[in-house]
């Protein structure tokens, strides 16, 4: 489904050609409920310095995908999960909303249902940290 890592990546987080890293998180749930609804919400961040890939890529739309109880839930575990792949959140583009099949596009629910799967999944739409290439958010 992915293409060998371009930069560095921390074991569940894969880099895809187009500027799209993936990431997926083994947390442990009770994966006998079903009645735990995904949650989605679009981020803005950055790598930290000492991110392996702060010199290559400028920052990412962050689009998670979180299973939990509640949104204030999927935000402390999402908030953790990107803190873990040293990247800093900058601000909220799109806030929490229980995702279902209704409400995402079909292009978008393969990562609703990987995170029912492992808990959490983590989209990130990189851009160039060179501004003079004119790169923009993909």
């Amino acid at each position: 489904m992915w293409a060998a890592p371009l930069l560095p990546a921390a074991a569940g987080w894969h880099h895809a050609p187009s500027g799209i890293v993936a990431g997926r998180s083994t947390r442990s749930l009770d994966r006998m409920r079903t009645d735990v609804p995904v949650f989605r919400a679009i981020y803005k961040g950055r790598p930290t310095p000492d991110a392996p890939d702060a010199a290559e890529v400028g920052g990412a739309s962050i689009v998670c995908w979180v299973r939990a109880s509640s949104k204030r839930e999927a935000a402390e575990m999402a908030r953790r999960a990107i803190e873990e792949q040293r990247w800093l959140i900058l601000a909220i583009d799109e806030p929490w909303l229980e995702a279902t099949e209704s409400t995402v596009p079909i292009e978008s629910r393969q990562y609703l249902e990987q995170a029912r799967i492992d808990g959490e999944c983590y989209v990130f739409h990189t851009w160039n940290n060179n501004p003079e290439d004119g790169a923009t958010a993909h």
